[in-house]
């Protein structure tokens, strides 16, 4: 069983239809319980970095998330937050990743295609796929990255994995086909 953990955001329906598409068990959750009980845990957002800190916190999940010893998905701005920091809002992340996360001026939405850098549990080596972001912010391509994607001119990780953490900074839920492959790959591993 997957807890999806549930902050106080809108639900992600189109990740539910997904995971119920792959046949993938889960359950929507904020009760601490349930999620350490549970065999892995998916931490999505598409709020602000300030807003989904907040909530984090409100509902005493902010911690939890750090201690977390489960595999963990971490998508969308669930992903950017793992860092350090926010640079620009001086907003502190969950410390998953060393790393600063930037905040552009300018939402960057679409698809883009990424590029694989090593091996790894959920990208097919070789992969042409394209995936659809929509984010301000953006965690630097680094050590712990496993695929990149390049946004004017510049690098950025379009997913990393470190320990128990794979995080993934676009959406697989709105990524067709190559997105349920990401999730199918990502439960199996």
């Amino acid at each position: 069983m997957i807890a999806v953990i549930n902050y106080g955001q809108t639900k992600p329906d189109l990740l539910f239809e997904a995971l119920s598409e792959l046949n993938i068990q889960y359950s929507f959750t904020e009760n601490e319980i349930e999620i350490t009980r549970a065999d892995k845990v998916i931490f999505h957002s598409d709020d602000t970095p300030e807003t989904l800190i907040k909530k984090l916190h409100f509902e005493n999940l902010f911690s939890l998330l750090r201690i977390c010893k489960k595999p963990l998905l971490a998508i969308g701005v669930g992903c950017s937050i793992c860092g350090t920091k926010i640079l620009q809002s001086k907003q502190v992340g969950l410390g998953l990743v060393n790393s600063e996360v930037s905040i552009w001026e300018k939402e960057i939405s679409g698809f883009f295609s990424i590029k694989i850098e090593k091996d790894n549990k959920i990208f097919t080596e070789g992969e042409k796929a394209e995936y659809y972001f929509n984010s301000r912010l953006f965690l630097p391509k680094d050590g712990n990255s496993i695929a990149s994607v390049s946004i004017n001119n510049e690098k950025y990780a379009a997913s990393l994995q470190i320990e128990n953490l794979t995080g993934i900074q676009f959406y697989p839920e709105m990524s067709g086909k190559d997105g349920l492959t990401v999730l199918n790959n990502w439960n199996n591993s």
